[in-house]
């Protein structure tokens, strides 16, 4: 199961994994629920419960509220449910659909990332908005990207491009390790500015299965591993 599937990951559901979720989901969402499956649109992969059956895995979707405001849903269904499996979106992928001041400043991050061969990938609020054709974006939403640096060099060069576009655009996400491990690369750029050694700074480290504070030190032990 963890070598199928990772966190932000999109599946899409058969008829039978449907009836699976629909008693999970409140009431009062049970017709955009509907709406959603009807429009075979997708579901996220979110962190698996320890308790789970193990060819359960959770899923997560968000309903637009009528007000613009957004409500989070997770469940969990079997694997056998699951029709379509692909990574997160690719950036590039949904330039078109984000806010207008953002596609500037989106395509130029895109064109850092390619140059130093890094593929900066989305999820989150603008995620859904692509994937659904709904207004779920407002100009206070944070945009979530993520990227999976191969080496060292790698990772340095991805945060630079984020630090550098995040004086401009509302930016938030994640590094995700060899393996599946990730960070918030926010913090790991804060970290970056602490006089403490790799082996005794902890960071708040998810995965598929578990959260923990990690040393930083651990993790780039992921990257030479890995090569």
């Amino acid at each position: 199961m963890d070598l199928l599937f990772q966190r932000h990951d999109l599946v899409w559901l058969s008829t039978q994994g449907w009836e699976q979720i629909r008693p999970q989901i409140p009431l009062a969402w049970h017709s955009e629920s509907l709406r959603w499956q009807y429009g075979d649109w997708p579901l996220v992969v979110t962190r698996r419960d320890h308790h789970l059956p193990s060819e359960q895995l959770n899923l997560g979707l968000v309903f637009l509220q009528p007000d613009g405001s957004t409500q989070a849903c997770r469940v969990a269904v079997s694997s056998h449910h699951i029709t379509g499996h692909q990574p997160c979106l690719a950036l590039h992928s949904i330039l078109s659909h984000v806010l207008p001041e953002w596609q500037p400043g989106l395509q130029a991050l895109h064109q850092a990332g390619r140059e130093a061969g890094i593929t900066f990938r989305v999820y989150g609020l603008a995620a859904w908005q692509f994937l659904t054709g709904l207004s779920y974006l407002q100009p206070d939403t944070e945009i979530r990207l993520l990227f999976r640096p191969q080496d060292q060099e790698h990772l340095v060069s991805g945060l630079t491009i984020l630090r550098h576009f995040s004086n401009s655009l509302p930016l938030r996400g994640e590094i995700v390790f060899p393996g599946g491990a990730a960070v918030s690369w926010r913090e790991w750029l804060i970290s970056d500015t602490v006089a403490e050694s790799l082996h005794s700074q902890k960071i708040l480290m998810k995965a598929f299965r578990q959260q923990k504070l990690v040393s930083r030190y651990s993790l780039l032990q992921l990257l030479k591993s890995a090569q």
